[in-house]
């Protein structure tokens, strides 16, 4: 239960007074010290500035939910694109799976069916302008099912290609890679000159990428070439930036 409150309180950056309130509830059947740290991480995270979006986020919020828990689908307009600025915005119709946080972006998930494009597909709840529950309801697959196919995900976003992806971490991180698990699939090879091979097959790699931009010199991508490519030339311009 502290745990997480504590990721509550780091990964997303929108208030959510029924949340606040749940955590309170619950942080009454704590034993007293865990129960005083609850307390005060919930205190702190409310106590933090919040933003003109947060009561909507709540409506959608609690939209969400309410159709997620009784298997209804729900109509939701999408906001545009924040990185591709030609994607415009749209309506969809989603019958939703789950619910994740982000640790990597803070925020919230939808994660469901889109009828429209007969597809799983990741929404982010804080792009999300309105919702409403219809009255039509849906069969979702089993939840171990829906839990699998999250772990394919380096993140939240579960709906892409699988990509194998290998990295050459230098000897001087070799050791910091090799003591956590950052991912289910993730395979590690000592090499003989101290560096670290490491293999994973994620689903796409625009979370992952942000990942291996954050090792900086030490992390080299062998595979896909295409993601090396990129990685390479972000690596390059932040560098002519700096110059």
């Amino acid at each position: 239960m502290f745990l997480a409150a504590r990721v509550l309180a780091k990964a997303s950056d929108e208030h959510d007074t029924e949340l606040i309130g749940a955590f309170v509830k619950l942080a009454e059947v704590l034993p007293p010290v865990l129960a005083e740290h609850v307390r005060a991480t919930v205190d702190a995270y409310a106590a933090t500035p919040g933003t003109a979006s947060d009561a909507r986020f709540t409506r959608v919020f609690r939209t969400l939910t309410e159709a997620w828990a009784n298997r209804r689908v729900v109509e939701i307009d999408y906001g545009p694109g924040v990185y591709d600025r030609d994607k415009p915005p749209r309506h969809a119709r989603v019958r939703p799976y789950a619910i994740e946080p982000s640790a990597l972006t803070r925020a919230l998930y939808l994660v469901g069916f889109d009828e429209e494009r007969a597809a799983l597909r990741t929404f982010k709840v804080e792009r999300i302008l309105a919702a409403s529950v219809t009255p039509e309801t849906f069969v979702a697959p089993p939840s171990e099912q829906v839990a699998r196919d999250m772990l394919r995900a380096w993140d939240v976003i579960a709906d892409e290609t699988p990509v194998r992806v290998v990295v050459r971490f230098s000897a001087e991180v070799a050791a910091r890679v090799a003591e956590t698990r950052w991912h289910p699939s993730q395979e590690l090879e000592r090499e003989a000159s101290g560096t670290l091979r490491w293999t994973a097959t994620v689903s796409g790699t625009r979370e992952i990428r942000s990942w291996l931009l954050g090792w900086g010199p030490d992390a080299e991508v062998l595979e896909p070439p295409d993601l090396r490519q990129e990685v390479a030339a972000l690596l390059a311009a932040a560098a002519e930036r700096y110059r």
